[in-house]
């Protein structure tokens, strides 16, 4: 039953991104970089910083969640792990593609995080989880600041 269910779940992210796909090839929404999104140097490949920070923050909190429920059987973790991890890797996909709703996106669930796991901090008095996820969520707000063009 599990294996079943582990394969409709696979195929309804792979069907969400081919959608997502779609749009952009009819312009709705500009995910692919453009020529004008790539580095100008074709011999280095760089990657930014921000959107590697929110990748690995994305699958920190997927983890995390995963962890949670394996340990203390805790669904809520197991389902905000993969929600949350989930728009962090769809913001980080799409700063990697120059799309201005990526950091919007990533820096809202970065700071829901923050303010969750704080709490959480507070009243466990534990640094693990929610001290490392307080810790990385800074750190990608950060970035994220850092990205910001200057007015």
């Amino acid at each position: 039953m599990e294996l079943r269910q582990r394969k409709i779940a696979t195929g309804k992210i792979k069907a969400f991104f081919k959608h997502l796909l779609s749009l952009q090839s009819h312009r709705i929404i500009p995910i692919i970089p453009t020529k004008a999104a790539l580095p100008a140097d074709k011999g280095n490949t760089v990657i930014p910083f921000a959107p590697l920070v929110t990748l690995l923050y994305g699958l920190l909190a997927i983890a995390g969640g995963a962890i949670g429920y394996k340990q203390a059987g805790s669904q809520v973790s197991l389902i905000s792990g993969f929600i949350s991890g989930l728009l962090l890797l769809i913001g980080a996909y799409l700063m990697f593609g120059g799309v201005r709703l990526g950091p919007i996106l990533s820096a809202s669930v970065s700071l829901l995080l923050i303010i969750v796991f704080i709490a959480r901090l507070i009243k466990t008095k534990k640094f693990m989880p929610a001290g490392l996820m307080v810790a990385v969520g800074i750190i990608n707000l950060i970035a994220l600041w850092a990205t910001l063009p200057a007015v």
